[in-house]
């Protein structure tokens, strides 16, 4: 084209004198072009991330049910008559809604953002993979939270499983198609699934996957299968781990859930639940505990034991302990078990304050444990609240008040929601509910604060509530494990004066270190260590018994040393205690004769000016002595 146009340029000047010519060019053809890409990007990636879109719930499933466990919230609820069916079936429902709003949102999302998967694959379809696979989430995440006990290694190996089984799925895909077995793991076939679907649809000569393709054939429909049969699987095995995984707190089962025995049941009857597992005339398993029984319990506690196995006590006393025993499965093989309660029986009646005190390991939280439900007792009988603890715990549930050492509360609750929610729990009628929980606050002083959130309110406060909780329904036995502990003395003081206030009408067992707390609070003390019961009496009674008698001290001028000193010492016994001997202050300890105190007032108060005594007093023995008595560096160590 350059050189005819040249040619012809050439002509034309000659042919006018170089007046005209040709000016050339070349120009390209007008064309439609396009950005768009050959193909669907967004359906690309989608393989990669659609599998993380509808995962990310599992961890967070396994997380909410192991902090439940780890806080004691289940245990808190179960002992207050909350049973453990009801409370994994609601757990279920909320999590499935919770699943299928996700879902929901995954899928429109999907439908709004134009994805082929979305536009092409059958709407049906992909709402019954969805609703199938949202069950799945829930019942897998109830099968992994028994194995944890903690939040943190729950929520990371959760979080591996996750990007484990999309990393396989996307590696093994070919593999998928021609073994279904591996489907057995729902988190494969779903993914398998997802991928399935979204590979037909970016397939532009594909209508995508309708509902006449599901049919046995299909590997979709094969893997969908495969989820549904895991599914009941997953429910199966939970319910089966929850029975037989030991748990930080709460019962557990055997292995073979006692098929036989509940087989047994089932032909030859039940037995009496109140006169089974104690025999009056031999409390105790072995000779070697009869042995160890003599020389640790003291007269008090044989002739409480007496006492209860006989029936010579009250009936309607709202706690009856019959050879209560509690064993744990041996640490090594070929090893005794390890008794943490050794055949413990005594009863408390009506209107009594009850303090159990003992050394750290001494068995006395296990003992109230396995009062309460936390723990199954291996053997014995009790009766909390007129109910027998292994036939009728969803009666006693409703009769008694819990206070646990530490505070279990929710954070994003109030006061008054607090006291409300463990009413209803208590079964206390909706008419009367607002009452019961008024009047509970009113016990503890926490009118003021029904609406303040838990995480606002100081530690006294928070102890309150806890106490307000075990109040909540006006229960005939209330046990308060350490209800002082930690806080500071003004708090500490308030607390007593509000159990002291509501020991009137019912029966009261506190578990404490305390001696200061249980000389304020309690009518009888049981003194614990090895599992054993050491002495159970009046607090008179133990200081008569262990304590040293009474201690005179007195202050008195330093150039009458020697004359007071004489003059103290010849009227009181010989058999007298120095505790100190200073030259202006002075202790002795001894133990008294028929009206000796009465005797030592008269003539310190006569001779004190004679003597040069400027200050003196007598007081008994405290119930710490009484304690550490008792107490040996051996029993201390316990634990």
């Amino acid at each position: 084209m350059y050189f005819l146009t040249e040619l012809s340029n050439t002509i034309i000047r000659k042919l006018s004198d170089n007046t005209q010519m040709i000016t050339q060019g070349f120009r390209a053809f007008p064309e439609k072009t396009t950005t768009s890409l050959p193909v669907d990007l967004a359906s690309i990636i989608g393989i990669v991330l659609f599998p993380w879109g509808v995962s990310f719930l599992f961890p967070i499933f396994v997380l909410s049910l192991v902090k439940e466990k780890e806080e004691r919230f289940l245990v808190m609820m179960n002992m207050n008559g909350m049973k453990s069916s009801t409370y994994y079936i609601a757990t279920y429902l909320t999590n499935l809604v919770l699943a299928l709003i996700s879902m929901i949102c995954f899928i429109v999302v999907g439908i709004i953002c134009g994805m082929e998967m979305f536009k092409k694959t059958s709407m049906l379809i992909i709402i019954l993979v969805f609703f199938i696979w949202s069950n799945i989430l829930v019942a897998v995440s109830f099968v992994f939270s028994f194995f944890f006990k903690r939040n943190s290694s729950a929520l990371i190996t959760s979080f591996l499983v996750t990007l484990i089984s999309i990393v396989f799925s996307m590696s093994l895909f070919s593999i998928f198609e021609q073994n279904y077995v591996y489907f057995i793991w729902p988190f494969f076939a779903f993914y398998y699934i997802l991928i399935s679907m979204n590979g037909i649809a970016v397939d532009k000569a594909s209508p995508g996957y309708q509902l006449h393709d599901f049919h046995p054939g299909s590997s979709i429909f094969a893997a969908t299968m495969f989820m549904i049969g895991v599914f009941f699987i997953l429910i199966l095995l939970a319910m089966y781990l929850n029975a037989v995984i030991p748990q930080e707190y709460g019962a557990h089962q055997p292995w073979h859930l006692n098929i036989f025995r509940r087989i047994r049941r089932c032909f030859g009857g039940k037995k009496d639940e109140d006169s089974m597992e104690f025999d009056a005339s031999n409390p105790f398993y072995t000779e070697k505990e009869a042995e160890d029984a003599k020389k640790l319990e003291d007269d008090d506690v044989r002739v409480e034991r007496e006492r209860v196995l006989s029936g010579r006590y009250d009936h309607n006393s709202p706690l009856i302990i019959k050879n209560v025993r509690k064993e744990y499965p041996p640490r090594k093989k070929d090893k005794k078990p390890h008794v943490a309660v050794h055949s413990v029986s005594f009863a408390v009646e009506e209107g009594v304050v009850f303090g159990l005190l003992g050394p750290n390991g001494a068995g006395k939280t296990t003992l109230i444990h396995s009062l309460i439900g936390v723990y199954t007792p291996t053997s014995g009988y009790a009766r909390l609240a007129g109910y027998n603890i292994k036939t009728d715990m969803d009666q006693v549930y409703k009769r008694i008040g819990i206070c646990p050492q530490h505070d279990i509360l929710w954070d994003d609750l109030t006061v008054m929601e607090h006291l409300l929610f463990y009413a209803r729990l208590k079964g206390i009628p909706k008419d009367q509910e607002k009452e019961a929980v008024q009047k509970s606050m009113a016990n503890v002083g926490l009118e003021s604060f029904k609406d303040n959130l838990a995480r606002g309110l100081s530690g006294g406060e928070k102890r309150r509530l806890s106490i307000a909780i075990a109040l909540i329904g006006d229960p005939k036995l209330v046990f308060l494990d350490e209800p002082t502990t930690g806080l500071d003395p003004d708090v500490r003081r308030l607390i007593w004066d509000i159990l002291n206030e509501i020991s009137c009408n019912r029966t009261i067992v506190i578990t404490t270190h305390s001696m200061e707390e249980a000389e304020v609070l309690c009518h009888r003390i049981g003194i614990m260590s090895h599992g054993t019961l050491r002495c159970c009496a009046t607090q008179l009674r133990l200081k008569e018994l262990y304590g040293s008698g009474f201690r005179l001290s007195y202050i008195n001028k330093a150039e009458n040393y020697n004359e007071v000193k004489q003059f103290i010492t010849s009227i009181i016994p010989e058999d007298h205690k120095v505790v100190r001997d200073l030259a202006s202050n002075s202790i002795y300890e001894f133990i008294p004769t028929q009206g000796l105190i009465t005797k030592l007032f008269d003539l310190l108060d006569d001779n004190k000016e004679k003597y040069g005594i400027i200050d003196w007093g007598i007081s008994q023995s405290s119930l710490e002595e009484v304690f550490l008595s008792i107490i040996s560096d051996d029993d201390a160590d316990a634990s």
